[in-house]
């Protein structure tokens, strides 16, 4: 029987302070989607924004990713969800027990300061 669970990381920072949080499973799961949401809101911006992403199990590509960059996906309205975009890279969205998923906001130029919630929905992943 495979579930769904959220976890969830808060990505409380200032303007031009980037953050990282690791999670750690107690099961094979598999990532499957993400959800972003600030309390205050961020504009969107050309050069001073913030990147939210979910990084794979090589902690380096990124699975899913919201920029709020005026050209990427843009603004975060104050208390409304979005869907971070899934990037493609499903081959990497498997974790074994005991690995970690490494969440994290990068800052471009000045940034923008986040009071951000993410939210990962996981399923189970057993090997038959």
């Amino acid at each position: 029987m495979s579930y769904y669970y959220p976890e969830y990381v808060r990505l409380n920072t200032a303007a031009g302070t980037a953050d990282t949080v690791a999670i750690c499973f107690h099961e094979r799961v598999e990532v499957v989607a993400a959800k972003v949401v600030d309390v205050g809101g961020i504009a969107a911006d050309p050069s001073n924004y913030a990147t939210f992403q979910v990084l794979g199990n090589d902690k380096t590509t990124a699975l899913f990713q919201w920029a709020t960059l005026n050209t990427a996906e843009g603004a975060l309205t104050a208390l409304q969800s979005e869907d971070l975009v899934n990037q493609g890279a499903n081959d990497k969205a498997v974790f074994e027990a005991g690995q970690s998923v490494i969440v994290k906001v990068l800052k471009a130029a000045s940034g923008k300061a986040t009071n951000t919630t993410i939210c990962l929905q996981v399923r189970q992943a057993r090997k038959y």
